[in-house]
């Protein structure tokens, strides 16, 4: 068990892409990872003894000619298609994320011989389509869940680059 099994996002960092439009806050002690066509993956630490460290990661990508529900039937058949040992285990449609509709999807399968519980949200916003997925050991899912729902609830789809004070853009000035 890591040790912020049940750390809320109190002392967290922030994750933004402000092109994107979208920020989110998660766990101080987990971290960012680079990752092959994924907007962000964050992880938790390593700890003794863990076979598998929990993580989110982030896709989104810039298509706004597929729906919410286009995308999430066709990523389903990829994934019954792709994950050994693949079953569905809840399929919420049509909730609200903020604004937005989102659909949060939890199923099993198995990585690295690990039994493997994800809890999925997607949604969409304008041209982007956001998928977020919550990975953790089977075993340990439910020590993640208030973690997990502290993120989706930071969720921010209008995310803007804070404005420079205006005495800031003074003093730089008078020092040209």
């Amino acid at each position: 068990m890591a040790a912020d099994d049940n750390e809320e996002v109190v002392a967290n960092k922030l994750y933004a892409n402000y092109e994107q439009k979208i920020s989110f806050e998660y766990p101080n002690s987990w971290s960012q990872t680079a990752g092959q066509q994924t907007e962000a993956i964050i992880i938790q630490p390593k700890t003794e003894g863990d076979r598998f460290r929990e993580n989110f990661n982030l896709f989104v990508l810039d298509d706004e000619s597929m729906s919410l529900d286009d995308f999430t039937e066709e990523s389903l058949e990829a994934l019954t298609k792709n994950h050994h040992k693949f079953k569905m285990v809840s399929n919420e449609k049509k909730q609200k994320l903020g604004k937005n509709k989102y659909t949060h999807i939890t199923y099993n399968h198995q990585t690295l011989g690990y039994p493997v519980t994800v809890d999925w949200y997607v949604t969409t916003k304008k041209e982007f389509i956001y998928s977020f997925t919550f990975s953790s050991e089977k075993d340990s899912a439910s020590k993640y869940i208030s973690s997990y729902e502290n993120v989706v609830k930071s969720f921010n789809l209008k995310a803007k680059a804070p404005k420079v004070k205006k005495e800031k853009k003074k003093k730089e000035k008078k020092k040209e």
